[in-house]
């Protein structure tokens, strides 16, 4: 299942899944395989997302499924 939530946060952030990636520091297809649901996102996916953006829930974007 798409993560429409974490799709929405970086097109909200005016940016492509390439830029996304880099700016994770993680391969395009990793970032392609967690958006489309193909993988579960890792803790140090997580955590490096939180450090880029602090404002940003973890659980709303991942634990809590019935709004994505």
């Amino acid at each position: 299942m798409k993560n429409k939530k974490l799709i929405q946060l970086r097109k909200d952030k005016g940016l492509s899944q390439e830029a996304f990636a880099r700016l994770m520091g993680i391969a395009l297809m990793t970032q392609y395989k967690v958006e489309n649901g193909h993988i579960v996102a890792s803790r140090n996916y997580m955590d490096k997302l939180k450090e880029i953006y602090p404002d940003v829930s973890i659980d709303s974007l991942f634990f809590n499924t019935k709004q994505q």
